[in-house]
């Protein structure tokens, strides 16, 4: 059996005052993680705050660029 390895990073969705995700901040985060090299990202609840996203929240970060 092959073993894994490698770091994976699974921040807490930024969202804004009115509790939409910040995409801005989001694309900081994700630059940040990028930049030191993490193997995998888990992004949009992942620590748990998925519930809290709206339907529209959830998908839209991964359509913008």
């Amino acid at each position: 059996m092959k073993s894994l390895n490698g770091l994976s990073a699974f921040p807490i969705t930024p969202s804004d005052s009115s509790g939409r995700v910040d995409t801005a901040a989001l694309r900081r985060l994700v630059a940040r993680l990028c930049k030191a090299q993490i193997d995998s990202i888990g992004l949009l609840g992942s620590t748990g705050t998925y519930a809290y996203l709206t339907r529209e929240d959830g998908g839209a970060p991964s359509k913008r660029r």
